[in-house]
């Protein structure tokens, strides 16, 4: 941490030393440092957010995407939307969400769309390619493994035997 603040201190003195110039590159050099350093500081504090105890902000940014995906989770949605809906980089986002919902973002995603598929099997008679693309997926192949691999049968065998039932 000691080491961040030096950095950020070094920066200022770098900043203050272009601004001092009276030409205009000298100027945009020291907007252009005053920039990073407030890039370095707002790291450094979604850090310290993320690893304060009496704070649970990784449960907060998990629930906000969990959120964000059970509204949209018929569209396409992409991991750079995600992470930056969050405002982390796409590898600190994936390693965070993994970190607080067990699984994958991607998991995640295709999870509940099987989900809500299958309750559109159950509860409609729609076919299962219209439900396979009202839950997101554009491929009917993809859509039946990951189905089968969710519930041990392809979406056709879940619906006859929900209908048995």
């Amino acid at each position: 941490l000691y080491n961040n603040y030096t950095e950020i201190e070094q920066l200022f003195r770098l900043a203050i030393m272009h601004f001092m110039n009276d030409d205009a590159t000298g100027q945009m050099q020291a907007v252009a440092v005053f920039l990073e350093i407030c890039a370095r500081i707002n790291s450094l504090f979604r850090q310290s957010l993320l690893q304060d105890p009496s704070h649970n902000y990784g449960d907060y940014y998990s629930n906000k995407i969990k959120s964000y995906i059970a509204d949209h989770y018929s569209e396409k949605i992409s991991i750079t939307q995600l992470a930056h809906l969050a405002g982390f980089s796409e590898n600190y986002f994936m390693n965070l969400f993994r970190q607080y919902v067990g699984m994958s973002c991607v998991q995640y995603i295709n999870h509940y769309r099987i989900q809500e598929a299958a309750h559109a099997l159950e509860e409609t008679t729609r076919s299962v390619s219209e439900i396979a693309m009202l839950n997101g997926f554009d491929n009917i192949s993809y859509f039946n493994l990951q189905f089968k691999r969710s519930f041990g049968m392809t979406p056709r065998e879940f619906r006859r035997n929900q209908l048995e039932l």
